[in-house]
């Protein structure tokens, strides 16, 4: 299927026309009125569902859907009925129609939003992953999460079932791609969706529910899932192996080290990649000297991944050393700059040369290198962080605007809120984070990373 023809179906069900652009999903076509009357013929508005393909539907198609589903939908619950009598009629009947699937979900969504969650979600959970127009499930799935219902948990356990999916913005002109995607569902959902995700990594046999579960909780330092991600780190499936390699890293948790740096051991590049990954996400410099005999790897991914960890988050005056020496000794010009670019921005932060710098005494470049990995955590000469009430009063008008930039704390960066706020605010962040996600765009991204680098350190704060 075209991506126009995607898209048409989408904006016919959204009642928009096709063309002028399908913006941010708020709700679908008008709500039924409570006087409406059941259209006078629902078995043909639902054999024109039958009947329709999605592939490159032409003027006419598009027509008949758009009556079939005014009428499916002015009907109310009526609408919803005959919806399900068909469905019911197709599984009696062993018959397989995924369009009519996708559509009779989507309306039925449309006619009874939360009241058909349950029915929507095995509609859905009917169809292989492989199958789904994504547009058809994401729209009313965002919709179901913002809610922070109990009820749309059913929607939203089957959506994590992909990692394929897409969700293109018509008005930011911009696609949304797992796991992105499920960043939004569940991070529009809040905190209460992590005990169900919490369960899902310990119920599910899927490894990309898992690995999605995974990622998810990580993020959210849901610190009940340690335990649990620990083992799937042995996982006979490699996706579920490797995202718990790298979120050890993101909990950041001090008996977590020696397996890391175990796994600097792995004769399987791939899963090699993920253990450095993993420790520069840890944060901790003592690994900065097991990862300086990597920079002589003959593969281009690692090698770059293991500067950057040297450069930026496990910088020590040996790896400054090291990044330096392989820039001198090599062939390649692309990899000296970028070597020598990541020694000289550690250089700038402190206002130095490499020849003042490699002058100071051991303790001095060390105290230089620290200073440059606590930048944005530790207070600068003069500064405050905000008061215990202050950032509660930033937290709600967060919650209340669904942005950063537009309320009064656009100033504040992470190093100002450390000091006041614990790991017992972290599940107050995620539901002022959780409105941010509304806005369905790439620019709020920049707002929910900042409350996940918050929520970063103060999760790590229990233990480090």
């Amino acid at each position: 299927m075209t991506r126009r023809s995607v898209m048409l179906i989408v904006c016919l069900l959204m009642g928009i026309s096709f063309g002028t652009g399908c913006s941010t999903p708020t709700r679908m076509v008008s709500p039924p009125s409570p006087s409406a009357t059941p259209a006078p013929d629902l078995t043909a508005a639902v054999s024109v569902l039958r009947d329709m393909s999605f592939d490159e539907p032409n003027q006419n198609d598009s027509e008949a859907l758009a009556s079939a589903v005014d009428e499916l939908t002015n009907a109310g619950p009526e609408g919803a009925r005959a919806l399900k009598e068909e469905l019911a009629a197709m599984e009696q009947a062993g018959e397989e129609d995924v369009e009519f699937k996708l559509l009779a979900a989507y309306i039925l969504w449309d006619i009874g939003e939360l009241e058909e969650a349950d029915t929507i979600a095995g509609v859905w959970a009917s169809i292989p992953a492989d199958e789904w127009v994504y547009e058809l499930l994401f729209i009313p799935g965002f919709q179901a999460a913002s809610t922070q219902d109990p009820r749309a948990l059913p929607m939203l356990k089957v959506l994590t079932l992909d990692n394929q999916g897409k969700f293109f913005s018509e008005r930011h002109y911009l696609s949304f791609e797992y796991p992105r995607t499920h960043e939004f569902l569940w991070g529009t959902y809040g905190s209460k969706g992590l005990p169900v995700l919490h369960e899902l990594l310990q119920t599910s046999e899927d490894p990309i529910v898992l690995s999605s579960a995974i990622g998810l909780l990580t993020r959210a330092q849901y610190l009940p899932a340690l335990p649990d991600i620990r083992k799937a780190v042995d996982n006979e499936a490699t996706g579920v192996r490797n995202s718990a390699i790298v979120a050890l890293g993101g909990f950041g948790h001090p008996d977590d080290y020696d397996l890391l740096i175990a796994g600097l051991d792995s004769t399987d590049t791939g899963e090699l990649l993920r253990y450095v990954f993993s420790l520069a996400q840890f944060g901790d410099s003592r690994a900065a000297a097991h990862l300086i005999p990597l920079l002589e790897s003959d593969e281009a991914d690692l090698r770059q991944w293991v500067a950057l960890g040297l450069g930026e988050y496990l910088t020590t005056p040996e790896g400054l050393l090291a990044l330096r020496e392989s820039a001198a000794s090599s062939n390649d010009e692309d990899w000296a700059d970028y070597c020598e670019a990541l020694v000289q921005n550690v250089l700038d932060s402190a206002g130095l040369t490499w020849e003042e710098y490699e002058a100071l005494p051991d303790s001095d470049q060390a105290e230089v290198t620290h200073a440059f990995l606590t930048s944005s955590i530790t207070l600068k000469g003069g500064e405050e962080s905000i008061s215990r009430d202050e950032f509660l009063e930033m937290v709600a008008e967060w919650r209340e605007t669904g942005h950063i930039a537009l309320g009064n704390w656009d100033w504040v960066e992470v190093r100002h809120v450390l000091p006041v706020a614990t790991a017992d605010d972290i599940d107050l962040l995620l539901d002022a984070k959780s409105r941010f996600y509304l806005r369905l765009s790439d620019e709020c991204l920049y707002d929910t990373a900042f409350v996940d680098e918050i929520v970063k350190f103060i999760g790590r704060g229990r233990y480090r």
